[in-house]
């Protein structure tokens, strides 16, 4: 499988692995320094985040063009990844998933039910032949978490297959999770297997991410 990889550097970083970087700063800020991509920031969020969180991207870098966009509640983050002739190789998405009160050992399957049932088809409105292909648990980062794997055809961009690669992420306190979706180009991606799908963009986030600090029922931001 043929995968294009960028790297990111913020102007100042948290103590953290090279590359990685805090969406606490990127929600703070509007200005991302250029690591051999040419890399957009809009800044457009509104409020507060009740989940911060720390994640790296691959090492390796290309001729592509980033763009990165905060933005509001659910969402936190979109990052947008083109290849050198411009096409859109794959996007992910960092959304808020506010978990009802249920009991810990539910909170893995209800987010599973919210993510085929809620998020997967609003990610898909308004596309053809949207279809859950495969909804399974799993461990990202040491955390439990639940992966569905679907696909839709964008039509838009002359009939191309799309997949969607959503995980789940449960922090080990706290009553939300996080959502990290990958909408992968198959034309440009080139998969071979669905396994293939967790060596893009948003499965190597999803593989380095690290809760930092949750929002409390008084507001207060308290660390993992």
């Amino acid at each position: 499988m043929r995968f294009v990889h960028a790297i990111f550097a913020m102007a100042c970083l948290l103590a953290a692995p090279a590359h990685g970087f805090d969406v606490r700063q990127i929600l703070a800020g509007s200005r991302m320094l250029n690591a051999g991509v040419d890399a957009e920031f809009d800044q457009r969020r509104e409020g507060d985040s009740p989940l911060y969180f720390r994640f790296a991207l691959p090492e390796e870098s290309d001729a592509l063009r980033v763009r990165v966009e905060a933005l509001d509640h659910p969402a936190y983050l979109e990052l947008m990844f083109f290849d050198p002739e411009g096409a859109l190789a794959e996007t992910v998405m960092f959304a808020h998933a506010g978990l009802p009160d249920v009991a810990a050992d539910d909170r893995l399957s209800v987010t599973a039910l919210m993510m085929r049932d809620s998020f997967f088809p609003s990610l898909t409105q308004g596309r053809t032949a949207p279809e859950v292909l495969n909804l399974q648990g799993l461990m990202t980062a040491g955390h439990a978490s639940v992966e569905l794997i679907g696909a839709y055809r964008e039509d838009r961009a002359g009939d191309v297959l799309i997949y969607v690669r959503m995980v789940g992420i449960l922090p080990p306190e706290g009553e939300d999770g996080l959502i990290v979706a990958s909408l992968i180009n198959a034309d440009i991606q080139k998969p071979e297997n669905l396994d293939d799908l967790a060596a893009g963009f948003g499965g190597h986030i999803a593989r380095s991410l690290q809760f930092v600090a949750w929002r409390d029922a008084n507001g207060d931001m308290v660390p993992f």
